[in-house]
């Protein structure tokens, strides 16, 4: 039973911070928000050859740019 509740506090917090963090995140600070989540879920958000392309990428407004669309 504890393996199981561990499991849906994790499922729960992973959700919570995938969606509720990115939408209170400035736009200023997705580089960081990324990063943190990274971080704290590893594999289970994206590769790390995934995050090496969003981190090597960003220029010095904090925007990404090489192969990735601004929405703005």
């Amino acid at each position: 039973m504890n393996k199981i509740l561990q499991k849906l506090i994790d499922n729960y917090l992973y959700c919570f911070d995938f969606t509720i963090g990115y939408m209170l995140t400035n736009s200023r600070n997705l580089p960081y928000y990324h990063r943190y989540m990274y971080d704290s879920y590893g594999s289970r958000y994206c590769t790390q050859m995934e995050f090496e392309q969003y981190w090597n990428s960003i220029d010095d407004d904090g925007e990404p740019t090489a192969g990735y669309v601004r929405q703005e």
